[in-house]
């Protein structure tokens, strides 16, 4: 950065001006009754019938960044002195209340931010505590590009900087240094500004329970997986990667240990003797006590499994592999959960952590009971605080990240906890069915099972566990 830019970020000389211009993707139209509309996705804006000069301001709007101070229609001449139209001044300041335009704040020439506010009619910022102005604990300065991105999932606009000095007044208002800078017109217009995005802290944050109850990265979570109101950043099915890389296939390579071949039960039998879903749901209940003297064998297990997770069908759509299994899925293609049985103790089958391969039914081995595979299962004892001893087997469940992840964006590991949600609920099924004991885990150590595995936790990482084995004779047998 050179020395007139810097002095222009710290707002000695150059006078601070803003340039407007319409959010990206938005649309024109108008209707049948000559009513013009602005459209972005599922946002929409009635402007009603508008002069051909406020139409013209629109499409100076969408052509190219426009001074605010001096508006003008694409007819005009570029130096020519502004439009002073009442009309299209008061589109003007429409289309910025309401969240439809990009400001970008300049110093002089120079380009130090932009606000990008989220198109919600009536969404206020949150009030900003009495004391000295510091960012919310919400708040997240990431990099995009060359540039730094600060926003909240309590924000009603983010800040994108162009200008890396402006970084130093974020620096101060994080360390509670809301005295800095005050005789600096640059760090005024940008403590407002992070003010009116919502972006400084909320008294409610410390103080009240609605706000101290979320972590930063929950309310992240909750917020950008349910509906993504700022404008720049793309939720759900897009194929972003279908022109860079191939898509992920539902069948992952083999681990080269030695196989096992699962029993298959009689479907048609179960159809007619199996216990009622009524039944199964009014009788399912968690637990982790099994009972070490009579173990679930391997028969159960093969049972269980083909229940609960085989492959039922598999075919090609649009070059991406579709698998289907007895569990709904979120998310075109399916496919993306793989489960490990970790087994302590299971009748005719050697300890060890397996994969369970679901297109084969099978069970192929991973590794023998070793020392990182025992934390695994101490791991999952201590999640089952109040339980007798350690399970006979654990379930691992791991995502297969790209199978979703190739074709979604932002909610992708949303979608992956609902498929897990799916999941559990199944395998809690079939184990009351079949009379066997079962629990959900709601933690496990992750880098143990990449330690074990091998794999890259950017490509599969364990999102699950689950708990399997015998009844004691005093918690219930098979009906």
């Amino acid at each position: 950065m050179g020395e007139s830019h810097a002095a222009a970020a710290c707002g000695a000389t150059a006078p601070i001006r803003e340039l407007l211009h319409l959010r990206p993707g938005v649309t024109s139209v108008k209707d049948s009754d000559g009513m013009r509309h602005l459209v972005c996705g599922l946002d929409h804006e009635p402007l009603g019938r508008i002069s051909a000069a406020q139409y013209d301001l629109l499409r100076r709007l969408a052509t190219a960044p426009m001074p605010a101070d001096r508006p003008r229609p694409l007819s005009e001449e570029a130096d020519g002195p502004g439009v002073d139209d009442p009309e299209c001044r008061a589109l003007l300041q429409r289309l910025r209340t309401r969240g439809w335009l990009v400001v970008t704040v300049c110093a002089g020439e120079h380009r130090l931010y932009t606000i990008e506010t989220a198109a919600i009619a009536d969404r206020r910022p949150p009030p900003v505590a009495d004391s000295p102005p510091r960012l919310s604990r919400f708040t997240v300065l990431r990099r995009d590009g060359t540039d730094m991105v600060a926003h909240s999932p309590r924000g009603r606009a983010r800040l994108t900087f162009t200008e890396p000095a402006l970084l130093r007044h974020l620096a101060d208002l994080e360390h509670g240094d809301g005295d800095a800078g005050d005789g600096d017109g640059t760090a005024l217009r940008l403590r407002l500004d992070l003010e009116n995005a919502g972006l400084l802290a909320d008294p409610r944050e410390e103080s009240d329970l609605a706000g101290a109850q979320w972590s930063a990265h929950d309310l992240w979570f909750h917020t950008n997986t349910r509906w993504i109101v700022h404008p720049g950043l793309r939720m759900g099915r897009s194929d972003w990667a279908q022109d860079r890389f191939a898509p992920v296939p539902a069948r992952p390579a083999p681990y080269p240990g030695p196989a096992v071949d699962l029993f298959v039960p009689d479907l048609e039998r179960l159809l007619t003797e199996d216990r009622t879903l009524t039944s199964v749901i009014e009788r399912r209940r968690s637990s982790a006590d099994h009972d070490d003297a009579r173990p679930i064998g391997l028969r159960s297990l093969g049972e269980f499994l083909y229940r609960s997770a085989r492959t039922l069908q598999s075919d090609i759509v649009d070059g991406v592999e579709h698998v289907h299994r007895p569990s709904i899925t979120g998310g075109s293609g399916g496919g993306d959960l793989e489960l490990y049985p970790v087994v302590r103790h299971v009748q005719g089958l050697d300890a060890g952590l397996y994969h369970y391969d679901p297109a084969g039914h099978r069970l192929v081995r991973v590794s023998e009971y070793s020392a990182p595979v025992r934390r695994l299962v101490r791991a999952a004892a201590w999640a089952t605080a109040g339980a007798d001893g350690e399970p006979q087997v654990l379930f691992v469940i791991a995502a297969r990240f790209g199978r979703i992840m190739w074709r979604y964006e932002n909610l992708c590991y949303a979608l992956i906890l609902k498929n897990l949600g799916a999941l559990y609920q199944t395998m809690h099924n079939v184990a009351t069915a079949m009379g066997l004991a079962s629990r959900a885990l709601g933690v496990g150590d992750t880098a143990q099972f990449e330690r074990v595995t091998g794999r890259d936790p950017l490509v599969e990482g364990s999102v699950g566990e689950f708990v399997l084995g015998t009844h004691p004779p005093t918690k219930g047998v098979r009906g």
